[in-house]
């Protein structure tokens, strides 16, 4: 019994002294649709597990999109309200942090013609210079 606590008693301690893991991060919104997720805030990580949920999307292609890595660019397939959360790991527990964000819809408006399909900035303005060199004059795009 004396040698079982001899080891048992420093095993304990050693556990005691591992850090909790802390889940933070940063993301940036381009306007192609992609986000840049940043989690260098993040502490005593050993496992990043990001999750994101694209709410406006069908039932059946609903789901999160998840990968490991620790800083990702994750792109969205509609404008609309996202929400992204990291789940990050040690050997002991884990920790979780999330942000919803809304990536706005731009349209194409022309003197004759117009559209809003759920445009990201960098898709509309593209979408506008191709209408602009095809007889379609004055073609702006405009937030929704």
């Amino acid at each position: 019994m004396k040698n079982f606590l001899i080891w048992i008693v420093p095993l304990l301690l050693l556990v005691g002294c591992v850090d909790d893991p802390v889940s933070c991060f940063t993301h940036e919104l381009q306007e192609n649709g992609k986000v840049v997720l940043n989690s260098t805030c993040s502490e005593n990580a050993e496992e990043y597990k990001w999750y994101l949920y694209q709410e406006q999307l069908s039932t059946t292609q609903k789901g999160p999109i998840r990968t490991d890595k620790p800083n990702p660019t994750l792109n969205l397939v509609l404008p609309g309200t996202h929400t992204i959360s990291l789940v990050v790991v040690n050997d002991y527990k884990d920790d979780s942090s999330y942000v919803t964000i809304t990536a706005p819809e731009y349209c194409v408006i022309c003197e004759t013609y117009s559209q809003c399909a759920g445009f990201f900035e960098a898709q509309a303005k593209e979408r506008a210079g191709f209408l602009n060199s095809r007889d379609f004059d004055s073609c702006l795009v405009e937030l929704k």
